[in-house]
């Protein structure tokens, strides 16, 4: 699916078989929860000369504690491209009442839903760029449930992705 400009400098990138949207990508610009802003200024401080990606290692485990449990951390497997969830946050896992730790994204999702999520994390790849999402819980049938989160890359060797670190505030889901 290729997401639709809406005029805003966000994608359109879900839509429920009436065409009501309930999901947004952007760019760094659009976040707006300042604790995602405050993970996207730490990844920034970590990027290496000439725009080289930081790694996992360049984060320490304190360090990420502090974003209190939004924090979740995918493994991107290329050819063909699959991602894994490495660890997620408490914020996430007690608000959608599921922990999905170490299984694949296409094993938790309908198959339905996978062209659309991944849409928004090739972008991230691709681009090598943080890519912002808004809207509903909608993908996990909890569309009650505001959203915002950003999807910043992460590559061992400062060039290639092989890691997503993202990080998700659930409007109405407790912080820790």
């Amino acid at each position: 699916m290729s997401g639709l400009q809406d005029g805003s400098g966000l994608t359109i990138a879900g839509a429920d078989p009436a065409g009501r949207e309930w999901r947004r990508t952007g760019g760094a610009e659009a976040v707006q929860s300042p604790l995602l802003r405050d993970l996207m200024a730490l990844w920034r401080q970590r990027l290496g000369p000439g725009g080289e990606l930081p790694g996992r290692a360049a984060f320490g485990a304190r360090e990420l504690m502090a974003f209190q449990g939004i924090i979740s951390l995918l493994t991107v497997d290329h050819e063909p491209l699959r991602l894994r969830y490495r660890l997620i946050g408490t914020h996430v896992t007690q608000t959608l009442g599921r922990d999905s730790t170490g299984r694949m994204l296409d094993e938790v999702y309908p198959a339905d839903l996978i062209p659309m999520i991944l849409e928004t994390y090739t972008q991230c790849i691709r681009s090598r760029a943080p890519v912002s999402t808004t809207g509903q819980l909608k993908h996990v049938i909890k569309d009650y449930l505001p959203f915002e989160s950003v999807d910043l890359p992460l590559a061992s060797d400062g060039h290639h992705v092989d890691m997503i670190l993202k990080g998700t505030v659930i409007q109405g889901g407790s912080l820790a």
